[in-house]
């Protein structure tokens, strides 16, 4: 099956098995491969599902599309799918830009399985995503093509910035909520590499708090230096401490009732 630029939804089957495009000259642009759920070509460690995942009416959240780009985030696992829903006129075009390996399928109004780069109809559209093996924490950008009049643009993220002017603190995560009424919430741990030289200088350049432990997603033994109540604060800290913690990665989110 060939290979897709341009970041489109393609005619080609059901199911889109989706790795690292982004929005770039199209001479520069990585190649999307598509993959229908029938192929034989992926192997078994790439492939998705024949069948989605049951997605579950409350991990579907409602967005606004416009041809500005939206960038979502989230953490899912092979056997579970989040959600994202969308009003669309018919003959609108959908793009979707992302870098992590995930497992697509687009619904139309009436929830039959979309298979043209033009949504066919006017109504709600659903964006099912879930991953073909273990766990992750992806970053996906949507965007419609432009019309003359947009809808409504979705409310603009919140930018977190950090500064190592600001380091080293005691701790450097979210505390837990005051108002009893706000459980339950999720923290997303920011791990490091395991290592005696990265536990101490985590400890006197970042975060004094930091500690060992072993992380429940893939059973190794890490650091964690921080943990944050939304993914894209916890995704903004690990970027911030890449340069001097290579490898640093969020963990699976934990829920506090």
């Amino acid at each position: 099956m060939p290979a897709i630029n341009r970041c489109q939804l393609i005619s080609l089957g059901i199911l889109y098995a989706v790795a690292g495009c982004q929005f770039l000259p199209e001479s520069l642009q990585k190649n999307v491969q598509a993959i229908a759920s029938h192929s034989q070509q992926t192997t078994p460690d790439q492939s998705c599902p024949t069948n989605p995942p049951l997605l579950e009416a409350n991990q579907v959240k409602s967005i606004s599309l416009s041809s500005t780009p939206v960038q979502e985030s989230g953490q899912i696992r092979a056997n579970q799918s989040l959600g994202y829903s969308f009003e669309a006129e018919a003959n609108r075009q959908l793009f979707f830009n992302t870098q992590d390996n995930l497992c697509i399928w687009i619904y139309a109004p009436d929830n039959q399985i979309v298979t043209n780069t033009t949504l066919p109809k006017t109504g709600k559209y659903t964006m099912q995503i879930s991953t073909p093996q273990g766990f992750t924490t992806f970053e996906i950008q949507l965007s419609l093509d432009a019309i003359a009049v947009e809808p409504p643009s979705s409310p603009p993220r919140q930018n977190y910035q950090f500064s190592w002017a600001n380091f080293p603190q005691y701790s450097c995560g979210d505390s837990l909520p005051t108002d009893p009424n706000a459980f339950p919430v999720d923290f997303y741990p920011v791990f490091i590499p395991q290592s005696e030289a990265n536990l101490a200088k985590a400890k006197s350049k970042l975060c004094q708090d930091s500690f060992n432990k072993t992380s429940k997603d893939t059973g190794e033994l890490v650091i964690q230096v921080a943990s944050f109540t939304t993914v894209e604060k916890a995704i903004s800290f690990k970027n911030f401490i890449t340069s001097e913690f290579p490898g640093a990665r969020l963990g699976e989110k934990t829920t506090r009732n």
